[in-house]
């Protein structure tokens, strides 16, 4: 018998990358990928139709950083940023 793979999981650091980048000790991993399946359902939601290519999360022990990529970041952005900030506050 043979064992099947995902086939992203051959791709990782050749032709992709990682759509999360942090690393949890313990408890931690645990909140931190429940926060992170939460925050890509939510933004899904609040996202869609904004031609959103993909989300990155990354994360320290103090930050946490969105990379959206999009091919219209004017819908996203909004006038003079209010939507980025809008979503910031979200």
């Amino acid at each position: 018998m043979t064992h099947v793979v995902h086939p992203y999981a051959h791709r990782l650091g050749i032709i992709r990358d990682w759509k999360s980048r942090w690393f949890g000790v313990g408890p931690q991993y645990k909140k931190f990928l429940k926060e992170d399946i939460v925050l890509r359902e939510y933004l899904a939601k609040r996202l869609r139709g904004l031609y959103v290519a993909s989300l990155e999360i990354e994360r320290s022990s103090r930050k946490l950083r969105l990379v959206i990529k999009t091919a219209r970041p004017g819908m996203l952005i909004g006038r003079q940023g209010e939507g980025a900030v809008r979503l910031k506050e979200e």
